[in-house]
């Protein structure tokens, strides 16, 4: 946002919650003014560990 000019210093307090909350803050603009602000995340699914021990079973060096 700073490189297109865009002023989001009002969503700033939301956006450190967000983070907080383990989510990533996404600020949206629209004609150079601040729009919105999302909040992402990527919840962990039944079968991650199940796939993590998978890997590690086949010797992978990929870590989290």
């Amino acid at each position: 946002m700073a490189e297109r000019g865009v002023d989001v210093s009002g969503l700033v307090a939301r956006a450190e919650v967000l983070s907080a909350e383990g989510k990533t803050p996404m600020y949206l603009a629209v004609d150079g003014r601040p729009a919105g602000l999302l909040g992402v995340a990527d919840t962990l699914k039944a079968n991650s560990a199940a796939a993590v021990a998978r890997l590690k079973k086949l010797g992978s060096t990929w870590s989290c």
